[in-house]
């Protein structure tokens, strides 16, 4: 799968939005909350990123998201489920 990550290159928390967002697909697609955990952790603490739970909203991700995507509102609700 390939994102667009213009929200990761200008996130002044270096938060993993991409992989976070593929752990969340994981667990929207099989209910497998050990599995979206398990890829969490892998596509974004393993590469360097940082959790979702580290967003402070500054609203840059939103502001260059070719999709208007609400990004905050996403990685809050990953946040509260998947850690």
């Amino acid at each position: 799968m390939q994102t667009c990550n213009y929200c990761a290159k200008v996130c002044p928390m270096e938060i993993g939005i991409s992989g976070s967002f593929t752990a969340m697909n994981y667990l929207t697609l099989y209910g497998d909350l050990k599995v979206a955990k398990e890829q969490g952790s892998w596509l974004v603490g393993m590469h360097g990123r940082k959790k979702a739970s580290e967003c402070v909203k500054c609203g840059q991700c939103e502001e260059v998201c070719p999709q208007h995507i609400k990004i905050r509102d996403i990685l809050e609700k990953i946040a509260s489920t998947i850690g």
